[in-house]
């Protein structure tokens, strides 16, 4: 492949150079790990960032991620080898052994590879090439499958790559997000950029591909011409007020949440009394309810590639956890105050119970877990919960509301 020479500027090439500049996404000189799959965003951010590559002095380096999941893998990641050569960017393509068994394992196999590459490289930033478009995507699909305020702001413009020291150095960019889908088809077309084309695009058993080929389309004939931007506003418009709330969160929660060194005469009672928050169905069918399906145990969620449904909550690495070394580990546990969760707003209460629990449970958090603990903001003394999963309850003990093991083992899991 020749190496392509850099015409004059587009009217996109300007639009992400304002983009770039007003949000401080890529600091002048900045190291960069581009995340390349071969698709033509990825390809269009690439080629992107090497056009502007002159007015900013970044150093750009590529990642290519096989999971070893098609039979058409490795030609896929020749052809990114190859184009990255031609184009004078240096690239590592990684290979996933064994291969992932989840989308989720290979975005969290991806992510770290793509630290690790910036890290032994002293770059500070991972650039992925999603869409405006993918966040309308994702916005639709998490409010389908039941989702509040931070999972329908979808994707950010950057954050932290993870909660390690090591990771909370690297910032993960994405400089797209103003762009649809069809702007960056529309300038890989017209720079006639080589593109490789997953060949399960139009496999309809991935929910992505129901979404992009027959849900959007009928969206846009239909319901409204521009939904995909309407949605992508919308999540930007929410990505400012959950950093606003994620604030007040933050505040709150310092104040009221606090380690605790449990007693062995703290052990939770049997006979406790378990509050019923809707005062119409039994208490035992609160963490059954809680079981929502999960789509991903019948078809692979969204690509990761191009979507980003579990961005870790950036908010929680600058948390600090218990003070190891204090006391024993195993006598670890919450300790949260009532009477100032009283005088909170509602959706400032459960914000800080939904952190409090995902500073204990291993599995995602849902919305009847949360609303169980509520139900203690203002229950009677002595009342508890039914156990969460792992074997954790959460109990009333005077103006504190006590998160630990039932079997009066505590484990604080970071």
């Amino acid at each position: 492949m020749p190496v392509m020479e850099r015409p004059p500027w587009s009217d996109l090439h300007a639009r992400l150079h304002r983009e770039l500049r007003q949000r401080a996404l890529l600091p002048q000189g900045a190291g960069v790990v581009v995340a390349v799959s071969g698709g033509q965003d990825s390809i269009a951010l690439l080629r992107l960032l090497l056009d502007l590559q002159p007015k900013w002095q970044w150093r750009l380096w590529a990642m290519h991620g096989n999971h070893g999941w098609r039979p058409d893998a490795a030609e896929n990641a020749a052809f990114v080898a190859d184009l990255c050569q031609a184009w004078g960017v240096p690239c590592q393509v990684v290979q996933a052994d064994p291969p992932p068994t989840s989308e989720a394992e290979a975005r969290a196999w991806r992510y770290n590879r793509l630290g690790a590459m910036a890290q032994s490289l002293g770059a500070t930033h991972i650039a992925t090439g999603h869409t405006a478009t993918d966040r309308a995507e994702t916005l639709l699909y998490n409010l389908l499958r039941g989702s509040g305020t931070d999972g329908l702001q979808a994707l950010a413009w950057k954050r932290p790559l993870g909660d390690s020291p090591a990771d909370a150095k690297l910032t993960v960019v994405r400089p797209l997000l103003a762009f649809s889908r069809q702007t960056t088809g529309t300038f890989c077309r017209r720079r006639g950029l080589p593109l490789w084309v997953d060949s399960t695009n139009a496999d309809l058993s991935y929910t992505r591909n129901r979404l992009r080929l027959e849900v959007f389309p009928y969206l846009k004939a239909h319901i409204h011409p521009r939904v995909e931007h309407t949605l992508a506003q919308t999540a930007e418009i929410l990505t400012a007020e959950v950093a606003l709330l994620d604030q007040m969160t933050d505040d709150l929660y310092r104040a009221v949440v606090k380690p605790w060194a449990a007693q062995p005469s703290d052990k939770p009672s049997l006979d406790a009394q378990v509050p019923n928050p809707s005062n119409t169905q039994p208490s035992d069918k609160l963490l059954l309810d809680a079981q929502l399906p999960n789509p991903s145990n019948t078809q692979p969620p969204l690509d990761a590639d191009s979507l980003d449904l579990t961005d870790p909550d950036p908010q929680l690495s600058a948390l600090p956890l218990p003070l190891l070394g204090v006391v024993p580990p195993e006598t670890y546990a919450w300790r949260i105050q009532r009477s100032p969760l009283r005088d909170a707003p509602l959706a400032l209460q459960r914000r800080v119970l939904r952190r409090a629990l995902q500073h204990t449970l291993t599995a995602p958090i849902t919305f009847d877990q949360v609303e169980k603990l509520v139900t203690l903001v203002t229950a009677p003394n002595r009342s508890q919960t039914d156990p969460f999963p792992g074997g954790w309850v959460a109990r009333v003990e005077g103006d504190y509301i006590q998160i630990q093991r039932a079997d009066g083992i505590i484990t604080i899991l970071t």
